[in-house]
């Protein structure tokens, strides 16, 4: 007869994690998210990340004796710990910046998604913002475009008037707002098609609204109109505008057949009279 002897009583066995005692020795186990070494003794971390069965969609942390999941920028891990979903879009108050469509200049996902990013400056009173794209290949092909596309909308309401909707199979021009406040969407889609689906940064920036016509009536002759993308010349009744957009010439009406004189016509500066024979 001999006595039994538990070697896990006695410095663990030498066991990293777990020793277990038996009628014929002893062994040593690792916690879950480890595995035993070749020593029967020591443990080393699972590297979960290393093989196939970690689930994560975008990217794996390995962790000791665990992992966790992560998402590429522009997207939220769910609740499942696992699957990540595009979030885009947001609030901007800075007076310039810039943003882009998801996974940009990488190809956005085919999903159907809307970003939604709304630019509300401070200081509205006499400033607009001007929007422009950096589009190195594209997002949509087709014109119009039913899906796939940007939209920047004059103020920050849904029904706010539309500045434009682009595909950009061609670069647009910057685009100017009516004031500092702006909303631009992007909307994706499922749909298959031949273009890059690369996307567009967008650089936006507020600018002080400039009132030509304050100055020298904007070098117009007669009358100076201030728009939102500058200012135009006009003539008053009876002037033609010149070539040069801003000289107004007097219309001859005498030349034409509408003065409706019987007998003579005398064309004035601005007008005409008519008269009549001896």
């Amino acid at each position: 007869m001999r006595q039994k002897v538990n070697e896990c009583e006695r410095d663990n066995g030498g066991c990293a994690h777990t020793c277990q005692d038996s009628l014929f020795g002893y062994s040593c186990h690792c916690h879950e998210g480890f595995t035993l070494d070749s020593d029967n003794h020591n443990c080393s971390d699972i590297d979960e990340c290393a093989t196939d069965q970690h689930g994560c969609k975008h990217i794996c942390i390995n962790t000791e004796g665990s992992y966790s999941c992560g998402c590429s920028d522009g997207y939220t891990l769910n609740e499942d710990g696992r699957t990540c979903s595009i979030t885009c879009g947001g609030r901007l108050t800075e007076v310039s910046g810039s943003f882009h469509t998801p996974d940009w200049p990488l190809s956005y996902p085919t999903e159907d998604f809307v970003c939604e990013w709304v630019i509300d400056i401070e200081n509205t009173t006499d400033s607009v913002i001007e929007i422009s794209f950096n589009m190195p290949y594209g997002i949509n092909g087709r014109d119009p475009c039913p899906t796939d596309y940007v939209e920047v909308l004059d103020g920050v309401e849904d029904l706010s008037p539309s500045l434009g909707k682009h595909c950009f199979w061609r670069k647009p021009d910057p685009i100017l707002t009516s004031s500092s406040r702006a909303k631009v969407v992007f909307q994706g889609s499922d749909l298959p098609h031949p273009a890059s689906r690369v996307g567009v940064s967008i650089i936006y920036h507020m600018r002080q609204k400039v009132n030509e016509c304050e100055r020298g009536n904007g070098g117009c002759a007669h009358t100076c109109q201030d728009s939102l993308f500058g200012y135009s010349c006009h003539c008053r009744e009876r002037f033609t505008l010149d070539s040069d957009s801003h000289n107004c010439s007097d219309i001859d009406e005498c030349a034409t057949d509408q003065h409706g004189c019987k007998h003579i016509c005398i064309n004035t500066e601005g007008s005409y009279s008519c008269g009549c024979s001896d």
